[in-house]
This record gives C-alpha cells, structure tokens and sequence, in this order.
C-alpha cells in the first residue's frame, strides 16, 4: 500500500508524484483534500485550461454511464499526451467500485486520476479496493495537528514578510484547525490586516481571527461557494 502521511506529503509531492497515476485522496477535513488534489494536478504538468487534457467530474456523472470512468482514464488525448480526469464527490458508489477494481488489476492506466473522497471508514469499499495495490497513492486527510498548523502559519505569514510573536502563534493555533481551507483563508486574513506591521500581536489576532477550529467542512465549503 502506498499510504502518503501527513507529514510525508510534501516530500512525496516534490519528489515522487510522478512515479503514479492514480491518487485516491480522501479524509474529514474536505479543505485539505481538495488542497491535496490541487497541488497534485498541478504538479502532474496537464494544463488545467485545456478541455481536451483536463476532465472535472462528480461522482453522480457515473450512476448513469456506470462504465464512463474506465473509458475516460483509458481513453488517448485528442492530440497526444497524458489527460487528467479529475473525479470529486466519491464515497462507495458502485459505479466508482467496479472501475477502480478494474484498474486495481491492470498496469496503470495512461491517464492521470485523481479522486476526492469523503470520509472513508477503514475497511470501507473504496478503501479496501485502493489500499492493498502498490501502485495507487493513497493520500489520508485530517484535522491539522500542531506541526502542520505552525507550518501553515509560517509559509502564509513569511509570504507578506511578517514574523509572529510567541503568545500569538499559540493563541493563533487554538483558533484554526477544523478545516484546511478556513484555516489558511483565515491566515491570509491575519496576514493582509498586518501587513507593513512586521510582527504579528497576539493583540492583532484577538482583532480580527474566528474560530476556525470549530468549522466543519460543509461549513468551510458553504462559506468559499457564497463568497
């Protein structure tokens, strides 16, 4: 099984990524699958803006041509080169079980997937299909845990030249965590309304951070879809 852990993932994204083909990324923190996903597509080197490289699909896409997802990821570009079918929305839909078994069995296809899941339980359908073939990456996202919170607050604070005082950072790091994605767009916040200050307060967090630890991710999705 090809598990990336948390902390292994951004090796494995610099150095590894292209050794597969297929990535089945799922977990409760949807923010972070999604940011997962993203930072694979990019990094498998198919333009994102061509459609004839780039297929998005739900996973409802398939309840009616079951046997779409097979066809696609086996499927030769229009003018050369590999595609990237990008499926979200997946859980332990038949559909989706039956191609993956189908290509759990194959060499890996010519295409790149990759797949955004939901909260996948341990021994699940999806799972149990995934985990045993060496040659699927299977990528677990959940809640950031302190290392990864500190790096995020780091890598979006350096960015605008800021450092962060000591108080701050831990009175920052009890605030986020429920959700990648509100937890960096609330850094981003803390960041813009710093900017020029140099350091960051614990003062200028209390000012103008929520608690991003307390948003799920249907909340977090709802909150980046309504603007």
């Amino acid at each position: 099984m090809a598990e990336i852990k948390s902390h292994e993932f951004d090796r494995f994204l610099d150095k590894s990524v292209g050794l597969y083909k297929i990535f089945v990324i799922y977990g409760p923190d949807r923010g972070l699958v999604s940011e997962r996903a993203a930072q694979i597509a990019a990094k498998t080197g198919v333009a994102q803006d061509d459609p004839f490289a780039m297929l998005k699909l739900d996973v409802s896409d398939l309840q009616g041509d079951p046997g779409r997802l097979l066809d696609e990821v086996n499927s030769l570009g229009l003018f050369g080169g590999a595609k990237l079918v990008w499926l979200r929305g997946a859980m332990n839909e038949k559909p989706l079980l039956d191609a993956m078994q189908a290509l759990a069995k194959d060499e890996p296809p010519a295409n790149i997937l990759i797949i955004e899941a939901g909260d996948l339980k341990k021994g699940s359908g999806l799972r149990k299909v995934v985990e045993p073939v060496r040659s699927i990456a299977v990528i677990p996202c959940y809640a950031d845990d302190a290392r990864a919170l500190a790096g995020l607050i780091d890598t979006e604070l350096s960015a605008e030249g800021l450092t962060i005082s000591g108080a701050a950072r831990q009175r920052l790091m009890e605030l986020l965590g429920g959700d990648r994605i509100a937890s960096r767009n609330e850094v981003k916040k803390l960041a813009l309304y710093c900017r020029g200050a140099g350091t960051v307060t614990e003062d200028h967090v209390d000012e103008i951070i929520g608690d991003a630890s307390s948003v799920s991710a249907d909340e977090a999705v709802d909150a980046i879809l309504s603007g």
